[in-house]
């Protein structure tokens, strides 16, 4: 029987760990409630497949990992509590606690299921390296959201609103493919967006907040925003001469690299987006 190693600070919560019941050997580990009001969350994936949805009561987190052929991996987990509020940092070990020092073949990538506790605020912090990602969000009661991804394709996804509201939104991308999918629905105030080299595709629909800055910086490639057409929609465009915005079908400049809908000022619902390129093309699509 394959272990995880922990580091706890209250008996009182209970860590499981079973042996995956598939013929190659896995990994579950599950943490149940006790009287935590909130979770913070760490998770770092050097490399592979990475998914993620939420789990409902009594679970707090619920852990499934397949090393596909990478011998001595291993899931790192480390939970605590400080007063009413439960401290998880998850990551991957490759024997001895050593983080992340592997020598792996990429053709055997590991597949990692992660489940979040989708009845108390959760304060999500994630990096993901070389690999893929498929985050749903949906039910999930995020306060606040960073995430950093390297060469990796990533989704995240809301499919309904998000039940608390959320201060700040954070995504940094590296080199790679990333799709924002109902992003309104996450509830944000503000978000920072940072593209490096790749593909981007942001999504707002679902919309919650009255009003909501979004401000967004594009390295190389192309990145696509849609809006949803009855929120108000002012963009703010800065980039090179090798940078170009396409902004349809009732967007329009009225200064210089000041774009407005429409419905700005009649739209109950408003939304800034600051746009800051370098080498490139901008879609915003008002619609």
């Amino acid at each position: 029987m394959k272990t995880t190693h922990f580091s706890m600070i209250m008996a009182a919560v209970i860590l499981v760990s079973i042996p995956a019941a598939a013929a190659e050997p896995g990994f579950h580990d599950e943490i149940k409630r006790g009287k935590e009001k909130e979770l913070r969350v760490k998770l770092d994936a050097a490399m592979g497949k990475v998914k993620l949805c939420r789990v409902g009561a009594p679970y707090l987190f619920v852990s499934d990992l397949e090393p596909h052929g990478m011998e001595g991996l291993a899931p790192d987990i480390h939970y605590s509590i400080s007063g009413s509020t439960g401290i998880l940092d998850v990551s991957t070990d490759f024997g001895h606690g050593h983080r992340h020092s592997y020598n792996f073949d990429f053709s055997t990538d590991m597949v990692w299921d992660i489940k979040l506790s989708d009845a108390v605020p959760v304060l999500f912090k994630g990096q993901l390296g070389a690999g893929s990602g498929d985050f749903d969000f949906t039910g999930i009661r995020l306060r606040s959201f960073d995430l950093e991804t390297g060469a990796s394709s990533v989704t995240i996804r809301f499919n309904e609103p998000n039940p608390v509201a959320m201060d700040r939104m954070r995504i940094e991308s590296g080199v790679s493919k990333f799709e924002g999918v109902n992003l309104g629905f996450a509830n944000f105030r503000t978000m920072t967006f940072k593209g490096g080299v790749g593909s981007y595709m942001l999504n707002f629909y679902g919309v919650e907040q009255p009003e909501t800055d979004v401000d967004i910086e594009q390295g190389i490639g192309s990145i696509t925003i849609l809006v949803p057409s009855d929120v108000g929609v002012k963009i703010d465009h800065s980039g090179s001469f090798l940078s170009k915005l396409h902004a349809y079908p009732d967007i329009s400049e009225r200064s210089d690299d000041e774009y407005f809908s429409n419905n700005y000022e009649s739209a109950a619902k408003k939304m800034y987006i600051k746009i800051e390129s370098a080498l490139g093309s901008v879609t915003v699509q008002h619609k």
